[in-house]
C-alpha cells in the first residue's frame, strides 16, 4: 500500500470520528432537553414609558452654543488642498469646540452643516478629506477644545455653522464671523 493511500485512509478514518463524535452530542444533547423540566411562562411586566427618557433626537431645537454647554465659534477659514483634493468648489470654515459639559463630545466633520445666506444648508461631509486641515475625528472629554476646518462642495457664503454633537446628539450654531 502507497503512502497517499495510508495517508488518504487515515484522513478518512479521523474524519469519521469527528462526524461520529457530532453526532453523538446532537443525541446527548437532545435527550437532555427533552428531559428537562419546563420552565412555567411568566406574564411580561408593566410598561411604563416614563422609565425611558425621551431621546434629543425627536427634539427639533438648536441650542446656541455656550459656556454650560458645548462652545462653538465660526470664521472664514482657507482651505489647505489634501492628497485626496478632486479639484472642485468648496467653502471652508475654520470651528472651535470646546467641550464644557461633564461627558465626552464626539467630533467630526459630518457633524458639521453649513448655512448659506439664503438659508440652505451644506453638509460638510460633502467636503470630508478635501482638505488637509480638516478637524479631526475625536472624543473630547470636558474641558478640552479643538480646531481645525469642515469643508463643503459649493460656492455660497455660509452664515452659520450648526455642530450636532454625536449621530443624535443636541444641535449647537455659531455665526461665522
Amino acid at each position: 500500500m502507497s503512502t497517499g493511500a495510508k495517508i488518504g485512509i487515515g484522513c478518512g478514518v479521523a474524519a469519521g470520528a469527528v462526524v461520529a463524535l457530532l453526532v453523538a452530542l446532537v443525541v446527548v444533547g437532545g435527550m437532555l432537553v427533552r428531559n428537562a423540566e419546563p420552565t412555567p411562562a411568566q406574564p411580561p411586566e408593566a410598561f411604563d414609558p416614563s422609565d425611558f427618557p425621551t431621546p434629543d433626537v425627536l427634539s427639533d431645537e438648536t441650542v446656541p452654543a455656550s459656556d454650560t454647554t458645548v462652545g462653538l465659534t465660526a470664521a472664514p477659514g482657507t482651505l489647505e488642498p489634501s492628497f485626496m483634493f478632486d479639484d472642485g468648489d468648496y467653502v471652508t470654515v475654520e470651528v472651535t469646540v470646546v467641550n464644557n459639559t461633564d461627558e465626552p463630545v464626539s467630533v467630526a466633520s459630518m457633524y458639521f452643516t453649513l448655512v448659506d445666506d439664503g438659508g440652505e444648508e451644506h453638509v460638510a461631509g460633502a467636503g470630508l478629506l478635501m482638505d488637509a486641515d480638516d478637524i479631526d475625528v475625536v472624543e473630547l472629554a470636558p474641558g478640552q477644545e479643538i480646531t481645525g476646518n469642515v469643508s463643503s462642495s459649493g460656492t455660497f457664503t455660509p452664515v452659520t455653522v450648526q455642530f450636532q454633537s454625536g449621530s443624535f446628539g443636541t444641535t449647537y450654531t455659531a455665526p461665522v464671523a
